[in-house]
């Protein structure tokens, strides 16, 4: 991405009067509103709004108002519905707006401190336990609540020892109830091997998660046996229609931010600290996929 380019462009119109092409946009939109699921369920509002509110708003030289959401169901809606132009997504509440619409599109992601950019799943064996995906069928595996991500959903649309995609309700898998009685049931040997997760980044290295757990518990020797797509870090979003000036002052702002204004950063990212990078609609293929296997009744597969 040409940062730089943009970010002069950005820096020459501050002292340039605005074109009518330029302001046209900006009067069509009217108000450009920013969508975020509240951090709890009980929070009665959003910590630092105004400071939010206020950072799109000199970003885009226009009026923002936040639209808060209780989860993210009604976050991608939103955003499929066009009530909103702009969203902070989960890899997968992006991939289900995505799949309703086909009408918005990745602008940035957020990377972990350690450098990660996503996780990807990984079914861990036992030091005596099965040496390949195809031998695990033939023990028991540990697989996660309907809520885990890295401990089922993907598992369920990625894992295929012998060619055939699991359906959750297969004989050599032993459900757990979450993913700390998944990594106990695996540390006493009541399973021979258990799905879990590795923080990672795109070019594959581990950068901890599940193995390193373990590890620390006593459980020394265990070995990764096969390994997910990257899911990645959940994105920053806009509507596909947003004029392309607009995106640019947005992906200049955002990949900016940790080091021109570390406090809005940590308001807007609560999770990832390292700061923002560029990504696209490819980075998020495993995650449209793994929601559109998801939500596929069986007899579909």
């Amino acid at each position: 991405m040409a940062i730089g380019r943009l970010s002069l462009i950005l820096a020459l119109a501050t002292f340039a009067p605005m074109s009518p092409a330029s302001a046209g946009w900006r009067e069509d939109l009217g108000v450009f509103r920013v969508g975020i699921v509240l951090p709890a369920a009980s929070a009665p509002q959003l910590e630092g709004a105004e400071r939010i509110r206020a950072g799109f708003a000199n970003a885009l030289e226009m009026p923002v108002e936040l639209f808060t959401a209780r989860d993210y169901a009604v976050l991608a809606d939103a955003q499929a519905s066009g009530r909103i132009q702009y969203a902070i997504h989960t890899a997968t509440s992006y991939a289900s707006a995505w799949l309703l619409c086909s009408c918005v599109e990745p602008l940035v992601a957020p990377v972990a401190e350690d450098g990660s950019t996503g996780i990807r799943s990984v079914l861990i064996a036992r030091p005596d336990g099965p040496p390949t995906p195809e031998a695990a069928i033939s023990a028991k595996v540990a697989i996660g609540p309907a809520d885990s991500v890295a401990g089922r959903l993907i598992p369920l649309a990625e894992f295929r020892p012998g060619g055939a995609a699991l359906s959750g309700a297969e004989t050599f898998l032993a459900p757990a109830s979450s993913d700390t009685e998944a990594e106990a049931s695996l540390e006493s040997g009541a399973v021979a091997a258990m799905f879990g997760f590795t923080r990672s980044n795109a070019e594959g290295t581990a950068l901890g998660g599940t193995p390193e757990r373990l590890s620390s518990a006593g459980l020394q020797g265990t070995k990764v046996i096969w390994t997910s797509n990257l899911l990645r870090n959940g994105p920053h979003a806009v509507r596909s229609n947003l004029p392309a000036e607009a995106k640019a002052a947005l992906k200049s702002f955002l990949t900016g931010m940790r080091a021109s204004d570390p406090e809005l950063y940590d308001l807007i990212e609560r999770r990832f600290s390292g700061g923002f990078v560029a990504v696209g609609q490819d980075d998020y293929a495993s995650a449209v996929d793994l929601v559109r296997k998801a939500s596929r009744p069986l007899d579909e597969e």
